[in-house]
């Protein structure tokens, strides 16, 4: 491997309550693989405080914007303050052409993930891993790469799969919508467990930028359920392995449960969410209960009841999901970014 210790790699990436953290969720795995390659990673960020959490291991390399300025600016005073950038990896939905064709003009080098935006056409490598299973947007340009091989998920995803055992019954149901659960979907969710008079136990992980508590508090008060809530559970993971259920966002959460072989019902936060969900529902990796806002309560407690009492769909739904990803997405990603160098 060539040395590149002098040159340095900015990583463009926002989260927040509206937009979600699953692009801070994926850059944070991304910038831990590129630690074999020989050269400096710096992420920038607006300072919010979900996101310093989720980044908090890589607080000497982010760099925190103080609100979301002009990108041409932002762009312009990190190449001021590092002047031998090497690559740009944008990571916050449409990229503009100007902010590309400024960058090119400097001799860096630009990919863009998730990017339906003009800048798309002038990057040297988009990674449309999920806007990718849109039909309804034309990406036919030769320097995208869409689907499931480009998939980033966490690496320790793939050392758990051979642990986990589907159960006969199910006693653990888990929910996790994701980092923000932006629409307050959780509190419905345990609505719809207590319509059925679930049982079991359920397990609650809540994510950095939830921002419904009060009402999440006041629905298991009133509830007859056994609930464990965690907030941002450090070994969520672990965690969900002892549910013998998830019912989860159509987001990165998703990806994880199916490759561990978790049983799972997936409810869409944002419509992009429906195409990566829809396409592991025709797999036959999890149930599909659609778009949140048009989400039944009535018929989600049904499917969690019948699902419940469904064992041989629980483990056609694991052993389908364990096939999706191969885990080698950051291999082929990292791969694709040192020849960028």
């Amino acid at each position: 491997m060539n040395n590149r210790h002098n040159k340095c790699i900015v990583v463009r990436v926002d989260g927040g309550f509206e937009r979600g953290y699953g692009h801070v969720y994926r850059m944070r795995n991304l910038v831990r693989a590129l630690q074999i390659l020989d050269v400096n990673v710096f992420i920038v960020s607006v300072d919010e405080p979900a996101v310093n959490e989720i980044l908090a291991e890589f607080r000497d390399k982010l760099i925190l914007l103080e609100s979301k300025e002009n990108e041409d600016r932002i762009i312009e005073s990190i190449l001021e303050r590092f002047s031998i950038c090497s690559l740009w990896i944008f990571d916050i939905l449409n990229t503009e052409n100007t902010w590309v064709r400024f960058l090119k003009s400097k001799g860096i080098n630009v990919v863009s993930f998730d990017d339906a935006g003009e800048g798309r056409l002038q990057v040297d490598c988009v990674i449309n891993a999920l806007a990718g299973f849109n039909p309804e947007k034309d990406f036919i340009e030769k320097n995208i790469f869409n689907g499931v091989d480009y998939l980033i998920v966490s690496p320790e995803i793939f050392e758990l799969r051979n642990s986990y055992q589907i159960q006969e019954e199910v006693k653990i149901v888990g929910i996790t919508m994701g980092g923000a659960d932006t629409y307050g979907v959780t509190p419905q969710i345990v609505n719809a467990l207590a319509l059925k008079s679930f049982q079991g136990k359920v397990i609650i992980n809540l994510g950095p930028g939830f921002r419904h508590i009060e009402e999440l508090n006041q629905i298991i008060s009133t509830c007859n359920l056994d609930v464990d809530v965690y907030h941002s559970s450090e070994n969520l993971h672990q965690l969900l392995m002892q549910c013998d259920l998830v019912i989860s966002n159509g987001s990165i959460t998703m990806l994880e449960l199916c490759s561990i072989g978790i049983p799972m019902i997936g409810i869409a936060n944002e419509h992009d969410e429906m195409f990566l969900l829809k396409y592991f529902a025709e797999c036959s990796a999890c149930v599909n209960m659609g778009i949140h806002n048009e989400l039944s309560l009535d018929i989600l407690a049904e499917k969690i009841n019948q699902l419940s009492g469904d064992f041989n769909s629980r483990v056609k739904y694991s052993k389908n999901g364990k096939t999706i990803l191969d885990g080698q997405a950051l291999n082929r990603i990292v791969n694709m970014i040192e020849d960028l160098l």
